[in-house]
């Protein structure tokens, strides 16, 4: 009995053990703050700072560029000497219910930036090549606060030195954006020096200075910036054009990208010359049905025979006003597809508009053409081709 008893009494006492070895919870965040050397906003961003972590956590970047985001410019990250001396990045991290003297040797911090493609952090003094087990080092700036500790580990850019003109500065800026992607803070604790540590990191991007143009210049948001500077070539700038020229917001350019494309719709800010016309290159020409072979939606055309000739005549409406066009380009190529080879040209000509008909028609003969499929292909100065497929069956 008295060995049930002691068993059930060390089982009691591991599991105790157990409830008293804990990881150390640590709050962490991110702000674009005043900078701490000098300027007269940095104690009251640092209060509220404090402040509101205890009481809940801040949003990361609140007072940055572009706030609850991960992303910042060189602004958010950089210090001078003059005006208002600038912004430094300041990462906090926050230790509920430890005070300084117990977090000896079980809290380190360090942060990383990248420079031309080199990762780059701080020990001995000076930068050094980043690795795991690089950069790290106890706070010297941390204090009791609010039933634990709190602190910050901050980063910054010193521009315009040691000449302090502010003439340099925005050169100096332009530098930051060709040469960092990324700033990276990072809090590392454990539950005695025997232990392993445990990293929390937050990691902030620079947004290109493209994107951060397309944001500036025309007022988009940071996801639309990205966006547009996504599409291929110049097709965001054709895109800006249209939204200033034709008085489209960036909701609808959006929506009629999703809709044609951007080829098209690159294709209809480039030549459209008002906004009616700009939406006639983007939608199409409108086919109407003719006297001739095509109908409707242009469906299959019937069978021909050798040495008969295809009929074709259609009207071409604009898809703003509805009007009929009468003076657009339309072309007429046959083509043919052998099993056992490329694509075939057989027949090219200009579809011109018949003024007594009132309405665009060709006869095509079809002498010489041996008998098999073939897709007729009308093309519309808008950019719009439509396809027909028929087939010629031997006469014999």
């Amino acid at each position: 009995m008295k060995r049930v008893r002691w068993c059930w009494l060390v089982a009691a006492c591991l599991v105790l053990a157990g409830l008293a070895a804990h990881a150390l919870p640590v709050e962490f965040s991110v702000d674009s703050a005043p900078n701490v050397y000098g300027s007269p906003d940095w104690t009251p961003w640092w209060d509220a700072t404090k402040a509101d972590t205890v009481a809940g956590g801040i949003t990361d970047l609140r007072t940055g560029t572009f706030p609850g985001t991960s992303y910042i410019i060189p602004v958010d990250e950089t210090v001078y000497s003059f005006g208002d001396l600038g912004k430094r990045l300041h990462w906090v991290y926050w230790v509920p219910g430890e005070d300084v003297a117990s977090l000896d040797g079980l809290l380190e911090v360090k942060w990383v930036v990248d420079w031309y493609g080199t990762d780059w952090t701080y020990e001995g003094g000076g930068w050094a090549p980043d690795g795991p087990d690089v950069g790290w080092s106890e706070p010297t700036r941390w204090e009791d606060y609010g039933g634990g500790t709190i602190g910050s580990v901050g980063f910054a850019w010193w521009a315009c030195y040691p000449s302090n003109d502010p003439a340099l500065l925005d050169a100096e800026l332009e530098l930051y954006w060709e040469a960092q992607t990324f700033a990276l803070g990072q809090v590392r604790v454990r539950d005695s020096v025997s232990d392993p540590w445990s990293v929390t990191s937050i990691r902030l991007e620079i947004v290109p200075r493209d994107v951060f143009t397309f944001v500036e210049e025309h007022g988009l948001s940071l996801d639309h910036a990205f966006l547009l500077a996504s599409l291929p070539g110049r097709a965001a700038e054709a895109l800006l054009r249209a939204m200033e020229r034709f008085g489209l917001d960036i909701h609808r350019i959006l929506d009629l990208l999703d809709r044609f494309g951007a080829r098209s719709l690159v294709r209809a800010a480039t030549f459209g010359r008002s906004r009616a016309e700009f939406m006639r290159l983007l939608m199409g020409y409108e086919f109407a049905a003719g006297g001739g072979g095509i109908e409707g939606t242009f469906g299959i055309l019937p069978g021909y025979t050798e040495g008969e000739s295809l009929s074709i005549s259609f009207i071409l409406l604009d898809p703003v006003t509805g009007e009929e066009v009468d003076d657009a380009l339309v072309t007429a190529t046959i083509c043919s597809t052998p099993d056992d080879g490329p694509a075939a040209i057989h027949f090219f000509a200009v579809v011109p508009f018949d003024e007594e008909r009132a309405e665009y028609a060709l006869d095509i003969d079809l002498s010489g053409l041996a008998p098999g499929a073939y897709q007729l292909f009308l093309g519309t100065d808008d950019g719009g081709v439509q396809q027909v497929s028929f087939e010629i069956v031997s006469g014999e």
